[in-house]
């Protein structure tokens, strides 16, 4: 699935929960979830504290990027992206079948 989230294919709308999502502004900006993904928002923590929960979801890949840090994929209101940090961030996690 996230193969085809960097071709564009899939919206971020789509795969948001229906639930549990709001903008800057507290107001609601849940998904769709019609691929029943459900893609929670989960906020992250850069040492020692959760942030924006209910804005934003990080998730852990199963691939390392070095010995200090892993990828991760990140979701917003309208952005989805992935890049590399540090192995002491606290992520979610999420187990999905190939």
């Amino acid at each position: 699935m996230f193969k085809n989230l960097s071709e564009n294919r899939y919206s971020v709308e789509e795969l948001k929960a229906t639930i549990g999502w709001s903008d800057e502004d507290g107001e609601d900006s849940n998904g769709t979830d019609i691929y029943g993904f459900t893609a929670l928002s989960g906020g992250y923590d850069f040492g020692g504290r959760f942030s924006y929960i209910g804005e934003s979801g990080h998730w852990w890949t199963a691939s390392e990027y070095d010995n200090y840090s892993a990828y991760e994929w990140e979701m917003r209101q309208s952005y989805y992206g992935n890049g590399n940090n540090g192995k002491g961030n606290m992520f979610n996690i999420r187990c999905v079948q190939n």
